[in-house]
Formats: structure tokens, C-alpha cells, sequence
């Protein structure tokens, strides 16, 4: 059964960091809300049980290398047809006080958030365009993190500079691509996915404590919460929306 409450019915969607988390969630919301659905991953095995089970069509890239992800939304538009949204969820995190933060992780970790973010906007820009201008807008929905405004604690220089950057990158987009395309841009508190599952295994007890009493809510998001924002954001509700960094964040900025 479809909720079609959101004009998702028919769209064509891809969606990158899609064999977990925050990707998985979105891609299994849009498609119960009757949308058709690429999902990107690296994990061959991960994104086939994923594809599987949301019913959509998994496409295998590693969002840092940008021939693949070209090769990746034109594979995408070549099996739906066409394309009208894209969820950039592809994502990766660091924990490490600054000195011990090398080289390598530091290019890790802006290569794929960032980097693999404006990869894969330009590849799907154009398709975009196109289905904007012949009917109703496009949408990209970029994931940056609450962590690019407020840093979650010590050791997340990387990702606080990767996902910061991701909000600058949405908001000069979406001037560029607008009125075809609308182009906004979800900040999640930490939610239950794999990579903050495995940071808080590095917490101590005291740690983890504090991390949930920073919420207002009192507790880390689900991944199906973040994915609601990002169904907002791509659908017809939000029309006006442009160039928006929306908080969903469980009252942490504010707390």
C-alpha cells in the first residue's frame, strides 16, 4: 500500500548511501509512498540485500570516485527512465582529536562526504533539468549533519569541515539550479545507523550519558525520522523550500 499524501507516486528518485541508515530508510519511505528507486552503495552485498528488500534497483559506486558515480545516475536514468530526485545520504564519519587525524583519513572522509556529494549533484544536474523543466521541480536533498553548525564534542574536525562543506555546497546550488531544480539540505542529530552505533561503542559509559542528556528529547533519532524530513523536502510540500538547511536534531542545537 502507497501514501501518496507527498506527490512521490511515479517520481524517480536515486538515492546514494543506500544499504543503511539514513539511506536505507529514505529508500524504503519513498518507495511505500510510490516513488521508483535507485540505490547507490559501494557493498555489492549490502546494497543487493537492500535493492531487495525495498524493491528498487541497486547500483554499485564508490561515491569518491567520480567516473563511477557518473557511470552510476546514467545506469539510474537508463532503468527508470528518467530521473526527478536525489537523496545524497553517502556518508562517513571520525572520532579522533586532530593530531592523530592523518593524511589519509583526512582525504577519506572529505572525498566522500563532500566530495562525493558534488560528484554525484553534477552527474545527476542535467537529468534533472530536464525532468524540472518539463514538469514540476526536481529536487535534491543533500545530508550534511547538525555537527557542521555544532560539533558534537572534541575529535570531529574532519567530519565537522566535510559536512559544513555540504551545506555551503547545497546553498550555492541551489541558486544555480533553480527553477528546475530545488536544492535543500537535512541536518540530522546522530541517529541509530551503523557508523553512530560504532562511535558510541568507543564512548565510555560517562560519554554516551552526556551524549544523549545534549538532546532535548532525551534520545538519538531513527533513521525512518531523518528519512521523513527528506520525503518533506523532496516532495511537492515543500515547494517553496530553496537552499533550506533543516535541523532534525531532537532539540540538540537548541539544548
Amino acid at each position: 500500500m502507497t501514501d501518496d499524501r507527498a506527490g512521490l507516486t511515479g517520481r524517480r528518485i536515486l538515492v546514494t548511501g543506500a544499504s543503511s541508515g539514513i539511506g536505507l530508510a529514505t529508500a524504503r519511505l519513498f518507495a511505500q509512498s510510490g516513488a521508483q528507486v535507485a540505490l547507490i552503495a559501494r557493498d555489492a552485498t549490502r546494497l543487493d540485500q537492500a535493492a531487495t528488500a525495498v524493491g528498487g534497483v541497486g547500483l554499485v559506486a564508490d561515491v569518491r570516485d567520480p567516473a563511477a558515480v557518473t557511470a552510476a545516475v546514467a545506469a539510474a536514468v537508463d532503468s527508470l527512465g528518467g530521473l526527478d530526485g536525489l537523496v545524497c545520504a553517502a556518508g562517513i564519519n571520525a572520532r579522533l582529536p586532530i593530531e592523530s587525524v592523518s593524511d589519509a583519513l583526512w582525504a577519506d572522509v572529505i572525498a566522500t562526504n563532500l566530495s562525493g556529494t558534488f560528484y554525484t549533484c553534477r552527474a545527476a544536474l542535467p537529468h534533472l533539468s530536464v525532468a524540472g523543466t518539463a514538469g514540476a521541480p526536481a529536487s535534491i536533498v543533500t545530508v550534511a549533519s547538525g555537527g557542521a553548525l555544532l560539533p558534537p564534542g572534541s575529535g570531529y574536525t574532519a567530519y565537522a569541515a566535510s559536512k559544513g562543506g555540504v551545506v555551503s555546497l547545497t546553498k550555492a546550488l541551489a541558486r544555480e539550479a533553480a527553477p528546475a531544480v530545488r536544492v535543500n539540505c537535512v541536518l540530522p542529530g546522530n541517529a541509530s545507523t551503523p557508523i553512530t552505533q560504532s562511535l558510541m561503542a568507543t564512548m565510555t559509559p560517562t560519554e554516551r550519558e552526556a551524549k544523549l542528556a545534549a538532546y532535548a528529547l532525551g534520545r538519538i533519532a531513527e533513521p525512518l525520522e531523518i528519512a521523513r524530513a527528506i520525503k518533506f523536502l523532496t516532495s511537492a510540500d515543500s515547494s517553496y523550500a530553496v537552499g533550506t538547511s533543516l535541523s532534525i536534531d531532537g532539540g540538540r542545537i537548541f539544548h
